[in-house]
């Protein structure tokens, strides 16, 4: 076992370096399938008795096998808010499993190449999440990690329908692919208020950093399919990684038009949300993800060359406000103004 301490210090695998020979665009793959237990109603609907009993069905189904050798699983009532919150900011619960936290658990793997939620909207839900444009070998981890849970336990599945599940927007494969993708340009020139809409004609969704319900910031948009039934999981992954191509193509045309149209503007934008970043001795959780949103781009576009992606990247997860606290030792909330001082200090020390 470990403990939520252990992740404090380091950067969450999905937010590696990206690959040479792979667009920086695409941040991040995420594979997330949904399962629900038989002879249990769904989550909504069962009593709290019966969600504590799913917890410790589940978590007898990590004894003896090597492949949860390395997980570990937390009941989120016994967690404090603020190690509830860096959870979520690290992508491995979400708000909705913050909110009805009384009768919820969270299993991660150690280096977390996986973990899942027990007791969300369904019993399980089952992630990966993986740096760059990745979802084939997404999908092969957590294909691995369903493969071994359904031979420990029952998931309700109907031959006709597939995989059962308390939305039925879910029901078939229950699997949700998304792309986190970087489309600053896109942004600038307007030209996202085309794209997106054009997206949602392929029956996908746009969400923000922190998935449905969230705002977008720092021009990080989550790009996911909406309906499981009817397509394969192999289906479902090329049509999110060919919208993603697309995506990719589109937002590099419009950062060489943008360039030449913007060729002393975008530059000087740029070096100073460096300068502002450097500096700066407050600052909240929207205006400096837009400046890093700037930096990256500077980054892509070869004007940046003094700050790494890897750099960047530790910025982006530890700028929010339970990484700053728990990382400096403070367990409890504290007012806005003083965690956006620890930010500012905190990005300055980074960009030393």
């Amino acid at each position: 076992m470990f403990q939520i301490s252990d992740l404090f210090h380091r950067v969450s695998g999905w937010l590696a370096q990206p690959d040479k020979n792979q667009s920086s665009i695409v941040i991040s793959s995420r594979v997330r399938l949904a399962r629900n237990l038989t002879d249990f109603n769904f989550t909504n609907c069962n009593p709290p008795e019966k969600q504590d009993e799913v917890i410790r069905l589940i978590e007898n189904s990590l004894a003896d096998s090597k492949l949860f050798a390395e997980a570990t699983l937390w009941r989120l009532s016994d967690l404090t808010s603020v190690e509830r919150q860096f959870l979520l900011e690290r992508q491995l619960i979400s708000r909705k499993l913050v909110m009805n936290h009384n009768y919820a658990a969270v299993a991660v793997e150690r280096s977390e190449n996986f973990s899942f939620m027990v007791n969300e909207e369904d019993h399980l839900r089952l992630q990966t999440i993986r740096a760059g444009l990745s979802l084939g070998e997404a999908y092969r981890i957590i294909d691995t990690v369903d493969s071994e849970l359904g031979d420990r336990l029952n998931f309700g599945f109907s031959t006709r329908y597939g995989y059962l599940t308390a939305c039925p927007t879910n029901t078939g494969t229950g699997l949700r692919a998304s792309v986190m993708v970087h489309l600053p340009a896109l942004v600038k020139s307007k030209q996202i208020r085309k794209i997106l809409p054009a997206v949602s004609r392929f029956n996908l969704a746009i969400r923000g950093i922190f998935g449905e319900g969230t705002d977008v910031m720092g021009n990080l948009f989550q790009i996911s399919n909406q309906l499981t039934l009817g397509k394969n999981e192999l289906e479902t992954i090329d049509n999110i990684e060919q919208i993603a191509h697309k995506l990719i193509g589109y937002e590099e045309e419009t950062r060489v038009l943008l360039l030449e149209d913007q060729k002393r503007k975008l530059p000087d934008q740029i070096w100073r949300a460096y300068g502002t970043l450097k500096y700066a001795r407050n600052l909240n959780l929207t205006e400096a993800m837009e400046l890093i949103s700037l930096i990256r781009l500077g980054i892509d576009l070869g004007i940046i060359t003094q700050v790494s992606y890897s750099c960047l990247n530790k910025i982006l997860l530890f700028i929010h406000s339970s990484h700053l606290l728990l990382k400096s030792g403070v367990g409890s909330e504290l007012s806005h103004s003083k965690v956006n001082t620890m930010r500012a200090d905190f990005m300055r020390e980074e960009l030393e």
